[in-house]
């Protein structure tokens, strides 16, 4: 028993005095036959000395030293051993996961982690939302409330076909005096992260449908959730619950605990664990963020599953659950951290998750707005918004979502910008972008694209509308150097056609409504009627226009059309077809470039205030040309048509008819 004590001391001797250069301490043996091998600690090495630990799995806490085979290669210190090695690979996250299959993690590392102060209680229903997971009667972890029937844990604390009892609004386990009593639930559905791996714990997040919701009160609530990867670098967190409050001989704690835990920048983190026994091959997984690392205070056994809980910033007194107690080495041991799930990085699956199992997660989701087609927003001062770096070369992601306000500049201006900057006279800007910025250190940058681009509803404070999406640069933030979006308003018609043919409807309201349309073979000669549109304001240089215009025609009959038509431009030999009637022949009154199938209205004889679509703009000679009057599809003689091709489809034809 001496000897192994000693052998311990010697392993953790060594693994706490590993410098900067932490690999310049293992001697690579020049011989011939340890070229493609390490000299490392056996215990950072695969059971078949085919390659090193990189996830801490099965690392922890070894008793026994392995034997060595006469086909490895021996090293000069007899506690190493010459583990092999991929020269000049550089693995990627994904390599590293399909590769993690040897074995799992000891009891040692799971079922963690409150140990604190003696008197580090909580009061009672200060943390409403934090929950204890029972197999049976016995308690097996933390968990806690995100939505009234609905959990978050850790992965490795339950397993899926098996039946927990939940309780929200424990305080004290083996008091039966609490002002009020708590409440039990059974999970209905466990849904573990599809990529946890029980290995290295990487993933390490579960949620629990539960059979009822619970009833919220002083004591039951339900946590927030921090935004999409969001960092918590530095903050002064609470971790809680009712785990061991020392490692070895502590014991649970029948009152929940509560410790002030210091958020630990992962680079940080994967460093001191890699000193205190994971070696330098450790990689510390995105999955995870790390909290502590101050004497005696920490996370222990039977923590796992339990909260880790941030401030939220300029809100005193309001939390988001930045963790979720996962894993670490011993418990409260200075410049150890302990490992928590990074919530902030799952966002989008506990979004999917809750909506495929039909929850609402959209207290603080809204949509936004398109813009009508062709729209322009030149010279708008508009916002951006995302996550991404705050400069181009050595900027940092940002974990507050960041607004940062921008002109819109004119296409043409833009592309001659690009042109100087770095481009060359040869760019052309297409015209499925638009431009924004130029101002010094003012844009989006790396980490931003798709993020939107949004614009003022003119005459509409406060409402905005999404003119562009980040797209590409050139560097960040650069004087005279505008950032390139998305032109969303070019894709209008696009957009509209993906959703129609998925399946969404467009909802009526105040600004959605439909149009009526005429019987058949109704005429419209001499009706004043009004054309709507965004196109152009004249036909050589008329500009696309932002605001819905609209403008009184008089109804042409079609044989005085034909005859006008014929002077202008068409010869005596043209006809004009039945299935076209006309509109218009005013100076400076027409439909232009950029209206087609828009529409014609014209009043409902005998109810005021209402109008049938008579027409849609179809084709013309030139723009508002006097004596020269708009073509336009005649509506009333597809009436039949229309409403065939509608009932065919299961549509009720009632909705468009007035008659």
């Amino acid at each position: 028993m001496f000897l192994i004590q000693l052998i311990v001391f010697i392993l953790i001797s060594s693994t706490n005095s590993f410098s900067d250069d932490y690999y310049d301490d293992y001697v690579e043996n020049p011989t011939e036959e340890l070229q493609n091998c390490v000299c490392v600690p056996y215990w950072q090495c695969k059971d078949d000395f085919s390659g090193l630990i990189e996830e801490g799995v099965d690392i922890i806490d070894k008793r026994i030293i392995r034997t060595r085979t006469s086909q490895v290669p021996t090293c000069t210190d007899d506690f190493d051993v010459c583990c092999k090695i991929e020269c000049g690979k550089r693995r990627s996250i994904a390599e590293s996961e399909s590769r993690l299959h040897s074995g799992r993690v000891d009891d040692e590392i799971i079922g963690f982690r409150i140990m604190g102060q003696e008197k580090n209680e909580a009061d009672f229903g200060e943390f409403p939302w934090m929950l204890g997971v029972l197999q049976g009667k016995v308690y097996k972890c933390g968990a806690s409330l995100i939505h009234p029937k609905v959990a978050i844990t850790a992965a490795h604390c339950v397993k899926k076909n098996t039946a927990y009892n939940v309780r929200a609004g424990e305080w004290n386990w083996v008091s039966k005096d609490e002002p009020i009593t708590h409440q039990d639930r059974k999970t209905k559905t466990i849904v573990i992260h599809p990529h946890y791996h029980s290995g290295s714990l990487i993933n390490d997040i579960a949620i629990l449908i539960l059979d009822e919701p619970f009833k919220l009160s002083e004591n039951v609530g339900v946590t927030c959730l921090p935004q999409k990867f969001q960092r918590f670098d530095f903050a002064k967190c609470l971790a809680t619950g009712w785990g061991k409050n020392s490692y070895s001989n502590g014991t649970y704690q029948s009152v929940l605990k509560k410790v002030s835990l210091p958020v630990v920048p992962n680079s940080i983190c994967a460093r001191a664990l890699q000193i205190a026994r994971l070696g330098p091959q450790f990689r510390l997984h995105r999955s995870f963020i790390c909290a502590g690392g101050e004497d005696k205070k920490d996370a222990c056994k039977g923590d796992g599953g339990s909260p880790l809980i941030c401030p939220v910033e300029g809100q005193p007194g309001r939390y988001q659950q930045a963790g979720i107690v996962s894993w670490g080495l011993t418990c409260g041991m200075t410049n150890t951290p302990g490992v928590y799930v990074n919530i902030a990085l799952f966002s989008d699956w506990i979004d999917y998750t809750l909506e495929s199992h039909g929850y609402d997660v959209k207290e603080n989701v809204g949509v936004t707005c398109l813009p009508p087609k062709f729209q322009r927003f030149d010279f708008e001062k508009c916002l951006a918004t995302g996550w991404g770096k705050n400069s181009y070369s050595n900027g940092t992601y940002q974990s507050v979502l960041k607004k940062v306000s921008l002109p819109v500049v004119p296409n043409s201006i833009c592309a001659r910008a690009l042109q100087i900057a770095r481009l060359g006279p040869q760019f052309r800007l297409h015209r499925s972008f638009i431009c924004a910025g130029g101002e010094d250190k003012k844009d989006a940058c790396k980490g931003d694209g798709g993020s939107p681009l949004i614009c003022p509803v003119e005459g509409q404070p406060g409402r905005y509308q999404q003119a562009g999406i980040v797209s590409w640069g050139l560097t960040c933030g650069m004087t005279n150097t505008p950032g390139v979006y998305v032109n969303i308003a070019l894709f209008s018609d696009w957009i509209d056609y993906t959703l129609k043919s998925h399946g969404y409807d467009v909802k009526l309201s105040e600004n959605v409504g439909v149009t009526c349309l005429p019987p058949k073979f109704q005429r419209f000669d001499f009706a004043k009627c009004l054309a709507t549109g965004w196109g152009k304001n004249s036909y050589s240089n008329g500009t696309y226009q932002s605001v819905l215009k609209k403008v009184s025609l008089p109804v042409v009959p079609n044989s005085i059309c034909a005859r006008a038509l014929q002077i202008a431009r068409l010869g005596p030999q043209f006809r004009l077809h039945r299935s076209f009637i006309c509109a218009g022949g005013e100076d400076k009154k027409d439909a232009c470039k950029g209206d087609g199938g828009s529409p014609l209205i014209c009043p409902v004889e005998g109810q005021p205030g209402r109008y049938q679509q008579a027409g849609i703009v179809s084709w013309g000679l030139t723009c508002g040309m006097t004596n020269t009057p708009g073509v336009y599809v005649n509506i009333a003689l597809f009436s039949d048509w229309i409403d065939y091709t509608l009932e065919s489809h299961g549509y009720d034809v009632k909705v468009y008819r007035y008659y």
